[in-house]
């Protein structure tokens, strides 16, 4: 089992702890030596039946992003002796990565036609309100004009020529981790119809 993941559900933790119990060698046999343990992204192994640890419990070193993370092990006793029977268990899927957002626009005759998306490896997008969207006039600070919405795209209308407009969005995805700030999309006083 595993204490701090569940099997087949998305986590931005990429260290699994995993633990066991149960091994035995029979009565008068030479008893258990240990466990050959193996982190691999594939749901079969076979082992190589030499002793990495004597303890129950285990934890992964940092393990990269993937949608099948699976612990293999068997017990192997005293005599070098390897269990028949591997337990396998996953799939674990890690997600360490934010999305990718990006934004783009065109000018029409009342404004801009903005529209915003995002890609993600793992995990997904947020199910609800995945994007937040910014605008600033000319030079001027970062403001807040649509936050955690589900739309991806919208028209900015009353657009004064003598300025000069930007937009950015960043995107979160199902785990939560939000992405940074995607290029911005400037539109530049000469293009304002």
């Amino acid at each position: 089992t595993s204490s701090s993941h569940l099997t087949d559900a998305w986590s931005s933790d990429n260290t699994i702890t995993a633990s066991w119990s149960g091994a035995t060698d029979g009565s008068g046999t030479s008893g258990v030596a240990g466990y050959d343990l193996s982190w691999l992204e594939r749901s079969w192994h076979t082992p190589s039946c030499i002793v990495d640890t004597g303890d129950l419990i285990t934890t992964s070193l940092p393990l990269r992003d993937s949608s099948g993370w699976y612990l293999h092990l068997t017990t192997i006793d005293n005599a070098d002796n390897c269990a028949n029977e591997v337990l396998h268990l996953g799939p674990f899927k890690i997600d360490t990565t934010p999305p990718v957002p990006f934004i783009q626009g065109t000018v029409i005759t009342t404004g801009f036609s903005l529209s915003w998306n995002a890609t993600d490896e793992g995990s997904g997008l947020a199910a609800v309100g995945p994007y937040d969207v910014q605008y600033r006039i000319d030079s001027g600070t970062w403001l807040s004009w649509l936050t955690a919405t589900a739309d991806t795209s919208r028209t900015w209308t009353n657009v004064d020529p003598a300025k000069i407009y930007s937009f950015r969005c960043r995107a979160r995805d199902a785990l939560g981790q939000v992405s940074g700030w995607s290029t911005e999309r400037t539109f530049a006083t000469t293009e304002v119809r």
